[in-house]
C-alpha cells in the first residue's frame, strides 16, 4: 500500500523572537531518513513534538519513502533528498510512502 501525505515544516522556538530569527531558515518536519543496504529511503522515528509526529498512526518506523512532493526518491543522493524535504516555516511537503511489506514496495527493488 502506497500513501501520500501532507505535512507542514515547523519550527522548534520557545518564544517569538526566535521566531524572527528563523523566518529565513529551511525547517524539517520531524521525519528521520535512512538509506538501507538496497538503497532505500526508511523511516527510521518520528519525532513526537515534530509536524509528523501528530500522523503517527499513518507513518511508522521501516516505511519507505517512495517520492517527495511528487518527485522519486529512487537514485537521488541524501543531499538531494534533504533539499526536497526541507522547506520554508509552515510550507507543505508531499511524502508518497509504502509499507515494506506491500507489493508496491517491493516493486522497485534492485537485482541482487
Amino acid at each position: 500500500m502506497t500513501t501520500a501525505m501532507d505535512i507542514r515544516h515547523g519550527l522548534d522556538v520557545d518564544n517569538r523572537e526566535q521566531v524572527a530569527e528563523q523566518e529565513e531558515e529551511l525547517c524539517g518536519i520531524g521525519v528521520s531518513i535512512t538509506a538501507d543496504a538496497l538503497g532505500r529511503y526508511v523511516v527510521r522515528c518520528l519525532r513526537p513534538d515534530g509536524p509528523a509526529g501528530a500522523l503517527a498512526d499513518e507513518i511508522h518506523p521501516g516505511d519507505l519513502l517512495v517520492a517527495v512532493d511528487n518527485h522519486a526518491v529512487a537514485g537521488i543522493s541524501p543531499a538531494g533528498l534533504t533539499n526536497l524535504v526541507l522547506g520554508a516555516p509552515n510550507s507543505s511537503v508531499m511524502l508518497t510512502l509504502a509499507t515494506p511489506t506491500t507489493p508496491d514496495s517491493l516493486a522497485d527493488q534492485p537485482r541482487g
